[in-house]
């Protein structure tokens, strides 16, 4: 509901946003608010012809954050619109959901779920090769022309080619070694000063919780 009311009335005040996203949620739950009526009313409203991408991240929160009534209440409001669209020769609206591999258990019983699972195959995107992490280490300091002191991008590279949680840990400690930069360089003494891949988030959660006040902590 929040996004839906900042998308379609992103300059409404702060305090009726509030208001609103309640009444929204409260009317989606009972189903009076629908989201295939909602979706209509905006597409004939619109000025020009307009088409709506909705993509929805993280689709696993439904059956990690919600009760089971709100996770089918959401999915069902959900393919109301998917059916809705396939009837027609040309969607105006595409959904693109994201699901992590290893929920796709609890999705499959879904009976929607499953059979849109069946009908359209899902993309895969593969966990990244060695290449590929090399790039997203150097291509983005190619870019604002930074150097990468000879040996670091290997120690890095070394660090998480067997991690599973590869990607957040590396993407956390470039930013990190970001802002540790000097003379346009990321240097191994600051790599190794904000702990690695391996440390750089325990560090820091520590910093942040070392500089609370005691009643914070």
């Amino acid at each position: 509901a929040n996004a839906l009311i900042e998308l379609f009335d992103p300059e409404i005040r702060e305090k009726d946003k509030i208001i609103k996203i309640k009444e929204n949620v409260e009317d989606f739950k009972k189903e009076d608010f629908k989201l295939k009526d909602f979706l209509e009313h905006k597409l004939q409203v619109s000025d020009y012809k307009q088409r709506y991408l909705i993509f929805i991240d993280q689709f696993e929160e439904l059956y990690t954050l919600c009760s089971d009534d709100d996770t089918n209440i959401f999915i069902k409001q959900l393919f109301e619109v998917i059916d809705i669209e396939n009837k027609k020769v040309k969607p105006d609206i595409v959904i693109v959901i994201t699901l992590r591999t290893d929920f796709l258990e609890q999705a499959l019983p879904h009976p929607n779920l499953g059979k849109a699972l069946e009908k359209w195959s899902p993309k895969y995107l593969l966990r990244m090769n060695y290449d590929e992490l090399a790039e997203v280490i150097e291509k983005p300091a190619e870019v604002v022309n930074l150097r990468i002191q000879s040996g670091l991008k290997q120690i890095i590279l070394n660090a998480v080619k067997n991690n599973q949680g590869e990607l957040t840990l590396l993407e956390f400690t470039l930013h990190k070694l970001w802002q540790k930069r000097s003379n346009d360089q990321l240097a191994i003494a600051a790599y190794d000063e904000i702990g690695g891949v391996e440390k750089a988030l325990t560090n820091h959660a520590e910093d942040v919780y070392n500089n609370l006040s005691e009643d914070d902590k």
